[in-house]
């Protein structure tokens, strides 16, 4: 028994050095790949004959002795699949898997929770990664402590290395300390609020290799798709000396159990094998574009102008030059300015990254937006009165035939003084519609809008339910459109408008006339978020004063012509209209206009109603008007119009 062990002892110790050996020489090339070599010992070839003949000898002990090697080098992973962390040790009574197959925190009240793994790997390059969610906005009194090299569970008197999430304030990232005998400093930061959102997330990559160089690739989406965030220096401890990983969580009672962690590795360095990817490109001026790779390109290739052609007849970039010290980023420069009104194509190929990985072509198809004028961007419908658990929402129109840049617009309601301002990046197409919601997912699944609707989140102004008022600024203060909506617009015979939209019916017509409004149709769950609104119309010039635009119409709420829509067209201002609706015996059935003032352009509607708000009868119904100007013109007319359904 004791030669036994002796033998067992020495081929353990055999097996290690086989396996360092191994190790050093996966290592070495990898870092001849990177151009980081450093020297390493070799072993005696007689070694590893002597240590075969022994295998052969004890073949029964390879299974025990290879486990023990394993156990030495503590390499994991962990998605928590199984349903059990029985690796972990600390406070694992408040830590749960939940039925997502993550690590949760569930905690019964405000505190500190840490649980802590064996972790330690001998490779000289090694990655570490997890997923980590944290559902609110992280703060000093509610924050993720990631404990990624520890020489022991102490934290007060360990070192190692650590990176935090939380702190006051807005700038909440990944901070990267080192920690000496529980001292520690600030090492690095990732992106500044970038884990400030709420929730905040991340999934990420830190690549350490032997030289002391942290490369740290993030997705704050969550996603698989990972790209370079930041990368320091830092050697002072040893991952050979690290013996646990943790994780701590300090939490008031609300948070308690609102922490989330999965998919989390130690392991070694595996080569990249994955070719590089263009994740972001924009115009960031008229004849500039920035584009970023997901990882480091070779900077030959990339500031190569033949790599990069834009279509419409524009070509290759002048120019292209690094943007940042990642070697990520780079900013295209061209000769000519982009214009506002076409969509261009730009095309990439040609580049590898420092592992000689060629990308794939890429196309991506961008566009220079221009700030709105004038009669450009327009209000096209409002929900002001949503149902419960709904967000009010306000749709714009793109009148013009170029692309519209909406960022710092300020969307207000004057009548009580409220206003929000749009922060983010965004662009309308020409004659696009776009819906604005602070719950988007609310409009989606309750109005069920089409494939093709746009819809972006933003803060909006309250809205009252009975009246008030929605105007679209510039940045500088230039109105650039106003409605003052009431709820009397509505189709009268809807006993209840909650989750009723107002829709405009003609952009050919003033805003702010309230007949140029209407309640959108019933067949389209009575809101059109992000596209064409159920009840347009697209009202033709004629040279006629007055012109029926719907001689047929059924007030059924189906949008198709559900109401009648008298179009006018005068040649001066000024005009004073008196409009009746008669039955074809001859009664008055309603007063469209009484004494009313009519601008140059416009349309008189008639929902079908009479005077006492009941729907008329089905059948043939005669407009007569007079308008008069005081310069003394005087002119009449007569149209019929068609009541062809009615409300159930």
């Amino acid at each position: 028994m004791f030669t036994m062990g002796i033998m067992l002892n020495n081929l353990c110790d055999m097996t290690y050095f086989f396996h360092l050996e191994v190790s050093v020489l996966t290592v070495d090339t990898i870092l001849l790949k990177r151009s980081m070599i450093r020297s390493k010992p070799l072993y005696s070839i007689r070694i590893l004959h002597f240590m075969n003949i022994i295998i052969k000898n004890i073949a029964i002990y390879i299974s025990l002795i290879f486990c023990c090697v394993h156990s030495t080098q503590a390499q994991w992973t962990d998605d928590f699949s199984d349903g059990f962390f029985s690796e972990w040790t600390g406070d694992t009574d408040v830590f749960i898997i939940n039925e997502n197959g993550e690590l949760q925190l569930n905690a019964p009240d405000a505190g500190e929770a840490s649980i802590f793994r064996p972790s330690q790997i001998d490779s000289d390059t090694i990655s570490i990664g997890f997923y980590h969610l944290l559902d609110f906005s992280p703060s000093d009194n509610n924050k993720s402590t990631i404990y990624l090299a520890l020489d022991g569970q102490e934290v007060a008197t360990a070192s190692g290395y650590y990176l935090e999430i939380g702190e006051n304030g807005s700038d909440d990232a990944l901070k990267f300390y080192y920690l000496e005998n529980g001292s520690a400093e600030l090492i690095s930061t990732a992106s500044m609020g970038a884990m400030a959102s709420e929730p905040a997330v991340v999934r990420l990559q830190i690549d350490v290799y032997p030289n002391g160089l942290w490369s740290v690739a993030t997705n704050y989406d969550g996603e698989e798709s990972r790209v370079l965030d930041v990368e320091f220096v830092d050697d002072r401890f040893s991952f050979s000396e690290s013996q646990f990983f943790g994780i701590q969580c300090k939490f008031s009672a609300s948070r308690a159990d609102k922490f989330f962690y999965d998919d989390m590795y130690l392991k070694a360095f595996e080569v990249d094998k994955t070719p590089p990817e263009v994740i972001a490109a924009s115009a960031v001026s008229p004849n500039q574009i920035s584009i970023k790779f997901t990882e480091p390109v070779v900077i030959s290739d990339a500031q190569q102008v033949a790599n990069y052609s834009v279509d419409n007849e524009v070509g290759n970039p002048e120019s292209v030059t690094v943007s940042g010290s990642l070697g990520i980023e780079y900013i295209l420069q061209f000769e000519n300015d982009f214009l506002s009104n076409i969509e261009y194509t730009l095309t990439v190929s040609g580049i590898k990254d420092t592992n000689d990985n060629l990308m794939e072509n890429f196309s991506f198809v961008f566009n220079v937006s221009s700030k709105p004028l004038v009669g450009e961007l327009l209000l096209s419908e409002i929900l002001f009165d949503p149902y419960t658990g709904g967000e009010d929402f306000i749709e714009l129109y793109n009148a013009s035939d170029k692309f519209i840049d909406l960022n710092g617009l300020i969307i207000s309601n004057l009548q009580n003084e409220m206003m929000k301002v749009i922060s983010s990046d965004i662009s309308m197409a020409p004659f696009s519609y776009l819906a604005i919601s602070e719950d988007v997912d609310f409009l989606i699944q309750e109005y069920k809008p089409d494939n093709d609707a746009n819809l972006t989140t933003s803060d909006l102004p309250a809205f009252n339910n009975d009246e008030g008022n929605v105007s679209i600024s510039t940045s500088d203060g230039i109105r650039l459109d106003s409605f003052d909506y009431t709820e009397d617009i509505h189709f009268a015979l809807i006993d209840d408008t909650e989750g009723v939209s107002l829709e405009r019916i003609s952009f050919e017509v003033a805003t702010n006339d309230g007949r140029n409004w209407q309640s959108a149709s019933q067949n389209s769950r009575f809101a059109t978020p992000g596209y064409e609104n159920s009840g347009a119309l697209v009202i033709n010039p004629t040279d006629d004063m007055f012109t029926i635009a719907t001689e047929t119409f059924s007030p059924n709420q189906d949008g198709d012509q559900d109401v009648m829509i008298l179009n006018y067209n005068l040649d001066k201002s000024g005009f004073v209209a008196n409009i009746s609706v008669y039955d074809a015996a001859g009664f008055k059935i309603q007063d469209l206009s009484r004494n009313e003032f009519l601008s140059t352009q416009g349309i008189i509607t008639w929902d079908g109603t009479d005077a006492d708000g009941n729907i008329s009868d089905l059948g043939i119904y005669v407009l007569v008007g007079s308008i008069f100007h005081p310069d003394g013109e005087v002119f009449e007319f007569k149209k019929t119009t068609v009541l062809a359904g009615f409300i159930d």
